[in-house]
Order: C-alpha cells, then sequence, then structure tokens
C-alpha cells in the first residue's frame, strides 16, 4: 500500500535524467511509483544505482513498483497515478530525424497533455516537467539566453524543440486548470546510463575512435543536479516557474577533449567545417536510404554543431543555491561508468 502523503510518480524512468530522480527519490525515504513499457529492459538502471552506491544500490533500486504502460496509455497513467501526490515528468522522445516528426508530436505533446490531465483527475499536488534549452528562445552572437528569451517561430526550429515547447505548453494549460507546476530545461546532460542513447553517443563515439570536432557553443549540465534541481523545486514549493539547469558553456572541442580524458582515449584531431559537415550528413541520409537504418548524423546536427549558444544559469543559482557539478567533474563521472559499462 503506498502512502499518498509522500508518494512520487516518474515518467521516464529508464532514461538518463528518470533514472537519477528515481535514485534521490528512493533515498530520500520516498515510496515511488515509475512508468515503463511492457518489457523494458532496467539493467542500466540498475546498473547506475549500484554504481553511485555499491553496498545499498539494489535495495533502494527493488523499492521502486514498476506500473507497465506508456504516455499514450490513459488507462495506466490514471491507475498508475492513484494516490501520488506528486509527479515527475521525465519521458520524452529526442529525435532530429524527418521520419520521426510525427511520433515526437504525439509523444512530447500528447502525451504530455495526457500526463497533466491524469494529474489532474486524480488531484496531485505537484507537477515538474522536463523541458529543454531547445523549448527556449534564441539570441544572436554571444549575448546569453535566459528564462525570458522569447520564443521564435523559425525554419530553423527542429521537430524536437517545436514538441518541446508545444509540451510546455500543456504543462502551463495545466497550471491554469489548478496544477502545481515548474518546469526545468535542462542543457546538454551529462551522466551514467545507456550510452546508446541521447548525450551518452558521444562516449561512446568517443571510445570507439571519433576523431572529428568543432568550435560550436552549447551548455553543459550534470544529471545528479537536473534530479537536484527538480526534487527541490517541489520539496520547496516553487511553482509556475521555469528554470534553465547549465552548468557552464563550452565548445565542443573543449567537451570531447574531457570525454576522451575521461574514457582514456585520444582527442579528436581533425576539426569539421562546416563543408565536412555538410557532406557528412549527406553521406549519411544516403546511407539511411540505402540501409533502412535511421541517419547517426542529419541535417539539424550539423547545424547545431556550428552553432554558438551561451545559457545563463543565474536564476537558478540566486533562487535555488544549487552548487553546480563543474563539467569537467561530471565527465570523470560518466566517463568512469562508461569505462566500466565498456569492460564488463
Amino acid at each position: 500500500m503506498t502512502d499518498a502523503r509522500n508518494t512520487a510518480f516518474v515518467t521516464g524512468g529508464s532514461g538518463l535524467v528518470g533514472t537519477h530522480v528515481l535514485y534521490d527519490l528512493t533515498r530520500s525515504g520516498r515510496t515511488v511509483k515509475a512508468l515503463k513499457r511492457e518489457g523494458s529492459n532496467l539493467k542500466i538502471v540498475q546498473r547506475v544505482f549500484n554504481f553511485y552506491d555499491p553496498e545499498n544500490g539494489a535495495s533502494l533500486f527493488d523499492k521502486i513498483e514498476w506500473i507497465d504502460g506508456d504516455l499514450m496509455d490513459v488507462l495506466a497513467l490514471e491507475e498508475g497515478l492513484s494516490g501520488v501526490n506528486e509527479v515527475y515528468h521525465c519521458a520524452a522522445l529526442v529525435s532530429f530525424h524527418k521520419s520521426d516528426d510525427e511520433e515526437l508530436m504525439r509523444v512530447n505533446v500528447d502525451g504530455t497533455s495526457n500526463i497533466v490531465n491524469a494529474a489532474l483527475s486524480n488531484g496531485v499536488q505537484k507537477f515538474c516537467h522536463v523541458s529543454s534549452t531547445a523549448a527556449i528562445g534564441r539570441k544572436a552572437k554571444k549575448k546569453e539566453i535566459n528564462e525570458q528569451t522569447p520564443w521564435k517561430k523559425s525554419k530553423h526550429n527542429s521537430m524536437y524543440a517545436i514538441s518541446k515547447f508545444l509540451a510546455e505548453r500543456e504543462v502551463w494549460r495545466g497550471a491554469e486548470e489548478g496544477l502545481d507546476i515548474a518546469i526545468v530545461n535542462p542543457a546538454i546532460i551529462i551522466g551514467p546510463g545507456d550510452w546508446s542513447r541521447s548525450s551518452g553517443t558521444i562516449f561512446q563515439k568517443v571510445w570507439t575512435g571519433f576523431k572529428f570536432y568543432t568550435y560550436g557553443v552549447n551548455g553543459f549540465i550534470d544529471a545528479r543536479d537536473v534530479s537536484k534541481a527538480m526534487i527541490s523545486l517541489l520539496d520547496r514549493n516553487i511553482f509556475r516557474e521555469r528554470y534553465l539547469v547549465v552548468s557552464e558553456n563550452l565548445n565542443f572541442k573543449q567537451y570531447f577533449d574531457l570525454v576522451a580524458w575521461s574514457l582514456g582515449k585520444p582527442a579528436a584531431s581533425i576539426k569539421a567545417n562546416r563543408i565536412i559537415t555538410s557532406i557528412a550528413w549527406r553521406a549519411m541520409m544516403i546511407k539511411s536510404k540505402l540501409t533502412g537504418k535511421k541517419p547517426s548524423f542529419t541535417r539539424h546536427n550539423a547545424r547545431s554543431t556550428h552553432s554558438r549558444r551561451f545559457y545563463s544559469n543565474e536564476k537558478l543559482r540566486k533562487q535555488l543555491g544549487i552548487d553546480l557539478i563543474p563539467v569537467k567533474s561530471a565527465v570523470q563521472n560518466a566517463g568512469n561508468f562508461f569505462k566500466e559499462f565498456a569492460t564488463h
């Protein structure tokens, strides 16, 4: 029997952010439910728990009540949220493939609408949504982007960015209907997890001998800090606010060098200019058509590697007072996990 006064529900529990939220929630003594697809492999979640706490990781993992279903399974959401007082919505599809455009809207927008509706109908008190810096507006040149930077329609907005922007609107709609909400907009998230997914793929590429770099700039954040910010917001009853969650802004050459250092691999040595990345995404597109597999490098990826985006963490630091983990430490932590993952 779950305790309705202290029960949390996590979507996307097998993902990078969701895994860290689950770990922190179980350590805090909360009763925790987590949504997963039927047949999901939870071994990496278990490995992350054991990585952080070799003695107690297994027992913490066993405290999670897993609910089979997904964001489109309204019945599973309704039943899963029974007796829950706070939701951490971490589930999302991340893709920059044209073939996934419809699925991005279905999962990220319709799925968020479904979990918001289920939270409202079950009387959930608190709701934290994981958005993305992709849902924040852009500024020219080196001006810092903050929470107030307005979203603008642009042909350069990816469908992923559009889906996350529209997902936020569903969360704000929930707020208007009485749900106490908070939103976090993380930059590129670093942490132990599945290196075949999301930001973990760069560790996999470097491990196998990735040689290229660019001087595009982006923000980076440790997954532990994303989880800490989310839980802190709900614990302190800070609602109707959004926060950029960024530790540092680095160029990709700096970041790739740190990843190589953490894995004990040679640093990338070939600068990829716009001509090289343009050729690369076109070659990947041709290969995709021949093999039927999704390309590992897209037009959007090529454009992003050269974009220079600087994000402000002033609001997060001043209002939450979180000591953010330096990117070097975040990369070292993830690298230690992935080295162990790759050799076992």
